[in-house]
């Protein structure tokens, strides 16, 4: 599945990432820790300006129709997003999209200080995590860090990284959207398991109102994220005042996987076996039950693991799917949160 990563002029892809931790298609510009927008801007080269033409109608060759007269022929109820590439040649143009007439861009750069802003940073503020250009320059996003959400448990204190996602573009289609999720965006893909899984979500048009949208309502709006992370956390505590015998995890994995013992073929109950195991091995490992006990919580996190980084599919499947909300890995790891409350 393609990351739709953007190219530069001069070759480079247009993604710049903190160097904590590698995105899957290992591409772009690592940067030392966080970094300020002026920083990340630059190393993705994303700050391009986009403009807003007029549309004239041409031949199949390309060459302007014109009237009797001489004039061009103009397409009056459209206009076209530009892009504008400077350098030492001159000045070249790559054309984005037809828009409508109200149309007005939001330069990424602008949407990008927004987003600080919204959250009390400046753009001089090293914050920035990821950000990149897909689609030849047609569309744009960005992961600031939060922080993490730190889940008091019985045996210690988990946490969960936590970002606020820009995703913008001058295709005609996409507004400005700014969402707080758990995923860190790298590509495409990640930029659209994000919005999925966002938990508050404040949106604006590229119209003239749009690009002047209310600071204070975008912050009231993702400031929902604060009751998910309440809601969460209670969560979280519920699972971990579970204990958890092997007949659960027994009972848990048979409700993930189940088997017809009375059909299933030798072969086939070998494997059941084996990935029992497996999973019986994650559970009682240094990062599950070795540290947090042998609760719910714990057994949740075995499966997310499992499914994450060791069922049988090469890495960039296993990324790309677990990032998915709708993909059966996904609802996977609903039904599995549900069997382990269900054991209370």
């Amino acid at each position: 599945m393609s990351h739709d990563l953007a190219i530069a002029p001069n070759g480079a892809v247009q993604f710049a990432y903190a160097d904590h931790k590698s995105p899957w298609h290992h591409l772009g510009q690592p940067m030392r820790g966080f970094q300020t927008l002026d920083a990340m801007m630059e190393a993705a080269q994303a700050d391009f300006p986009v403009i807003l033409t007029k549309v004239i109608a041409t031949d199949e060759e390309g060459a302007p129709l014109r009237n009797a007269d001489g004039s061009w022929v103009y397409i009056e109820d459209s206009r076209a997003t530009v892009r504008v590439n400077m350098n030492e040649d001159g000045t070249d143009y790559a054309g984005l999209a037809t828009v409508g007439t109200r149309y007005t861009p939001m330069q990424y750069r602008t949407v990008a200080e927004r987003a600080l802003e919204i959250i009390g940073a400046s753009d001089g503020e090293a914050v920035i995590d990821t950000l990149g250009v897909l689609g030849g320059g047609k569309r744009f996003f960005a992961s600031i860090d939060l922080g993490a959400v730190e889940v008091p448990l019985s045996n210690g204190v988990d946490t969960l990284e936590q970002y606020l996602n820009i995703y913008s573009g001058h295709d005609g289609k996409t507004p400005m959207v700014l969402s707080n999720s758990g995923i860190r965006t790298v590509c495409q893909n990640t930029v659209t398991a994000s919005l999925r899984a966002a938990k508050s979500k404040f949106t604006a048009r590229h119209t003239r109102n749009g690009a002047d949208f209310d600071i204070e309502s975008a912050r009231a709006a993702l400031n929902v994220t604060v009751a998910w992370r309440e809601s969460f956390v209670q969560m979280a505590q519920e699972m971990d005042a579970i204990k958890i015998t092997q007949a659960d995890v027994d009972r848990v994995f048979l409700e993930i996987f189940p088997i017809d013992l009375a059909t299933a073929t030798d072969r086939v109950k070998e494997n059941s076996d084996a990935l029992r195991a497996q999973i019986k091995g994650l559970f009682a490992s240094d990062k599950n039950a070795g540290v947090y006990g042998s609760t719910g919580w714990s057994l949740y996190n075995t499966f997310v693991e499992y499914f994450d980084h060791y069922r049988d599919a090469t890495p960039t499947e296993r990324a790309l799917t677990s990032m998915n909300e709708d993909s059966w890995v996904g609802k996977a790891k609903v039904r599995t949160q549900q069997a382990v409350l269900a054991l209370v």
